[in-house]
C-alpha cells in the first residue's frame, strides 16, 4: 500500500512553517550520495523521465546540443544517459543546484567534460540552451513563473518538465515529508501551466503520465487525506516547444 507523504493545504509557500531547508540538510545530502552510488552501480532503476530519450535522439539527428538542468542535483538525469551519450563531444550538460549537492556531482563526474555544475544561474558560462529541463523540481519552487520567465531568456527550443504534479485541480501548496525533513510542495493547475507557456510562445508538444517507483512498485502516493478535488491520479511529464504558443 502506498503511503501518505503530504499534509495540509495552503494558498502559498509563505503560509508554511518549515524550520529548515530540506535540500540543504545533512540528511538530504547523505540521501543523494547514497542514491547516486546506487544509480552509478545500476542497483536501482532510473525514473521514467522524457529527457534521456529526447536528448539521445537530438544528438543523433542534429549537431551540438546543450541542456540546462535546473535543480538537477548531483547529476541524476545525466546518469540516465547511456555511457556513449555521456561522452559525445557535441553534448553540453549544465546543472544548477545548491552548492553542497553540486560539490558531490563534481566529485562523481570529475572525468566527464560534458557535464558542468553551477551553484546559481549567475555562474553559468552560456546564455543560450537547446533544452531547459526540470526533473522533479518545479514543485519545490516558490514563484515558479517568475523563475521560468527568467530562464526562458536562454531561448530553449524545448522545455521538458519531468514529474510535474498537475491536473484539473486548484493550485495549492502542501508540506512534503522527505524522510526526517520537510519541504514546501506545490500542486499546479494544468490549465495555468499551459496558459503561461502559451503566452510566452511555447505550446504543449507531449504530455505523458509519470508513475514513480514506490516501495518497489509503479504506483502513486496515497492522497486520501486530501479532499477529492485536490487529488491527482499521478504526476505528468510535459514537453513544451518554442513557436507553438501565442506570444503575449
Amino acid at each position: 500500500m502506498p503511503y501518505q507523504i503530504w499534509e495540509g493545504i495552503y494558498p502559498s509557500f509563505s503560509h508554511l512553517n518549515i524550520q529548515q531547508d530540506a535540500f540543504s540538510s545533512a540528511f538530504y545530502r547523505a540521501h543523494i550520495e547514497q542514491k547516486m552510488h546506487k544509480l552509478m552501480s545500476s542497483q536501482i532503476n532510473q525514473d521514467d523521465y522524457l529527457l534521456p530519450g529526447i536528448l539521445e535522439r537530438l544528438l543523433t539527428c542534429e549537431g551540438d546540443v546543450s541542456v540546462l538542468d535546473f535543480g538537477g542535483g548531483a547529476g541524476e538525469s545525466y546518469t540516465a544517459l547511456s555511457a556513449q551519450t555521456q561522452q559525445r563531444a557535441n553534448l553540453t550538460y549544465d546543472i544548477v543546484d545548491n552548492a553542497d549537492i553540486i560539490a558531490l556531482g563534481k566529485r562523481i563526474f570529475a572525468q566527464h567534460s560534458q557535464v558542468n555544475f553551477y551553484p546559481s544561474l549567475a555562474d553559468l558560462n552560456s546564455s543560450c540552451y537547446d533544452i531547459l529541463h526540470f526533473g522533479s523540481s518545479l514543485q519545490y519552487i516558490d514563484d515558479w513563473q517568475g523563475l521560468m520567465t527568467r530562464l526562458i531568456q536562454v531561448k530553449p527550443k524545448l522545455i521538458i518538465l519531468d514529474d510535474v504534479f498537475t491536473g484539473d485541480i486548484p493550485t495549492y501548496v502542501t508540506v512534503q515529508k522527505i524522510y526526517t525533513v520537510e519541504a514546501g510542495f506545490e500542486f499546479l493547475n494544468f490549465e495555468q501551466i499551459q496558459t503561461y507557456f502559451s503566452q510566452h510562445g511555447y505550446g504543449l508538444l507531449l504530455k505523458t503520465p509519470f508513475i514513480p517507483l514506490v516501495q518497489g512498485k509503479r504506483q502513486f502516493y496515497d492522497m486520501r487525506n486530501f479532499p477529492q478535488e485536490y487529488r491527482i491520479p499521478h504526476a505528468f511529464n510535459l514537453i513544451f516547444c518554442r513557436g507553438l504558443g501565442v506570444q503575449a
